[in-house]
Formats: C-alpha cells, sequence, structure tokens
C-alpha cells in the first residue's frame, strides 16, 4: 500500500516453506527460510532497481519488521514502531545521501 492506493505484486517463485519472492513496484523482495538445528533463518533480500526518495522509508520500514519478527519469536516487548523507524529512517536516509554524493 502506497499512498493510500494498492500496488498488484507479482509473485516471481514460490516454494512451499522455503521461498517466496515477488515483485514489489519495480524492485523485487525475496524471503529465503533455510533449516537449522533450533528452527530456521530467515533471510530478506530486497533488489532495489533504482534508489529515490522512498528508498530510506522502505529500508526502514523492512528493518523495523525485522526487528519486531525477532522480539516476538523472543517473547520480548517491542515498544513504539513508530519511533523504532523514525530512528531507522534517519540512518537510512544519511546513508543513501552519503551514496549519492560518492
Amino acid at each position: 500500500m502506497q499512498n493510500g492506493t494498492f500496488e498488484e505484486l507479482k509473485i516471481i517463485e514460490l516454494k512451499l516453506y522455503s521461498v517466496l519472492e515477488y515483485t514489489w513496484g519495480d524492485d523485487q523482495v525475496r524471503f529465503e527460510l533455510y533449516p537449522e538445528s533450533d528452527g530456521c533463518r530467515l533471510v530478506l533480500i530486497v533488489k532495489i532497481n533504482k534508489i529515490t526518495s522512498h528508498t530510506p522509508k522502505d529500508l526502514a520500514g523492512w528493518h523495523v519488521c525485522l526487528n519486531l519478527i525477532q522480539a516476538l519469536l523472543d517473547e520480548q516487548s517491542f515498544g513504539s514502531r513508530k519511533n523504532e523507524w523514525e530512528k531507522w529512517y534517519k540512518e537510512y536516509a544519511q546513508s543513501i545521501d552519503k551514496l549519492n554524493k560518492s
């Protein structure tokens, strides 16, 4: 959902219990699960076609989502997602600004 409208996401690859990959606008998002002795490992891969002014917002959102998943799995409280997002948005915005200047 972006600006109150929904985007159509096209599933590129789906393997039950191991892979979900889909389009996200012009980009791609891929989740991979790998079995481990005490559960599984989640890998998130985001392929960014073009860095835009919205990119740091998306990156901050993914960062918060992954941290929230970890907190839920560890049965820990998480606090304010908005505050976490704002913190990470600033970090990603600064990093992308540096990247654009180099």
